[in-house]
C-alpha cells in the first residue's frame, strides 16, 4: 500500500550506487551509478529522515514525513560509509562533512558513557546484536579517510566493551 518509506532500503539503494559507480569504468552521465547516488542522497537530504539532531530516523510516515521512531545506529553507520565513497570519488566535502555531523550526533546521542546502545537493549531481537557492528565499521572506515582522535577512541573504547 506504500504508506511507509523505509530510511534503510533507501540508504542501501545510495550506497550501493556509489559503490557500483565506484566499480565501473567511465561511468559518468544521467542514468549511470554516480547520477543514482547522487539522486538517492539528494532525496535522503531532501526527505526530512534526518532530524534535528543529525541522526535518521526509521523512515517516513503515509505523509513523507519523518516517521519519528527509532534512530537505529545502522542507520547511521550505512548513510556514513555511503557518504564516505561519494567524498573518495568525487572530492566534494560536503559529503564527508555530512558523514562527520552523522557520526557525532551518533556518539553523542545513541552512546551512554560512551558505549552505543539501541532503544531496543537488552531486547533486540535476532538481528539486534548486527546493529552496532554495522555502524562502527562505517564509523572506522570514516576514520580511515577523514582521521579524528574522538572516532578512534570510541572505536577502542566499544571494542573492549565487549
Amino acid at each position: 500500500d506504500r504508506q511507509y518509506k523505509n530510511a534503510i532500503t533507501n540508504e542501501l539503494f545510495f550506497t550501493v550506487a556509489i559503490r557500483l559507480h565506484q566499480r565501473t569504468v567511465n561511468d559518468y552521465g544521467k542514468g549511470s551509478y554516480i547520477d543514482w547516488a547522487k539522486r538517492g542522497w539528494g532525496w535522503i537530504k531532501r526527505s526530512g529522515m534526518i532530524n534535528s539532531k543529525n541522526l535518521i530516523n526509521d523512515g517516513l510516515d503515509d505523509r513523507c514525513r519523518n516517521n519519528g521512531q527509532t534512530t537505529w545506529t545502522y542507520n547511521q553507520g550505512v548513510v556514513i560509509g555511503g557518504l564516505v565513497d561519494m567524498y573518495t570519488s568525487t572530492k566534494d566535502s560536503a559529503y564527508l562533512k555530512q558523514a562527520h555531523a552523522i557520526a557525532n550526533a551518533t556518539i553523542q546521542h545513541l552512546a551512554k558513557d560512551g558505549i552505543l546502545r539501541e532503544a531496543c537493549e537488552p531486547n533486540c531481537g535476532e538481528d539486534g546484536p548486527q546493529f552496532k557492528g554495522i555502524f562502527i565499521r562505517n564509523l572506522a572506515y570514516l576514520q580511515d579517510v577523514s582521521p579524528n582522535s574522538r572516532y578512534r577512541d570510541f572505536i577502542v573504547r566499544n571494542a573492549a566493551s565487549i
